[in-house]
């Protein structure tokens, strides 16, 4: 489904935005969001998501899944992710270009019960209730 709403403000500024929220019910699928903020739900079989730009929040569900990050993504939470060596799920940073004996876990903080993955120029990953202890390095792709 797709939603457009427009707000006014006080001096009769205009600002429309768009909102989509994508499910999908098909085996190993590739879920794309968009340049708006969007909300992307998986399935239980093994999904790519890719929110694109926008600040997004993607379920992947109990399936194997792939959560593919950009340069210029922003601000996106993923509310399901299954953190710790040998665990299901992935998040892919290829595309900003890290080397491989990055030490991506220097760039995670705690903040309450959520991890947070600063990557830097405004991109950020939440992981909802993942505790950084249980992060691993195999939990990204670089």
């Amino acid at each position: 489904d797709n939603f457009s709403y427009q707000l006014i403000d006080s001096n009769g500024a205009l600002s429309e935005e768009k909102l989509a929220v994508v499910s999908v019910t098909g085996v190993n699928e590739s879920i794309t969001g968009s340049a708006s903020n969007d909300t992307l739900n998986g399935t239980v079989y093994a999904d790519t998501i890719n929110g694109l730009t926008g600040d997004d929040t993607l379920f992947g569900d109990i399936g194997d899944d792939l959560f593919v990050f950009s340069i210029g993504d922003g601000a996106d939470i993923i509310t399901d992710f299954l953190a710790g060596e040998g665990s299901d799920d992935r998040i892919d940073l290829t595309a900003f270009g890290f080397a491989p004996e990055h030490d991506v876990l220097a760039m995670v903080s705690q903040v309450g019960a959520d991890a947070i993955v600063n990557l830097g120029g405004g991109d950020q990953i939440t992981l909802i209730g993942v505790n950084t202890d249980y992060l691993h390095v195999d939990d990204f792709l670089l």
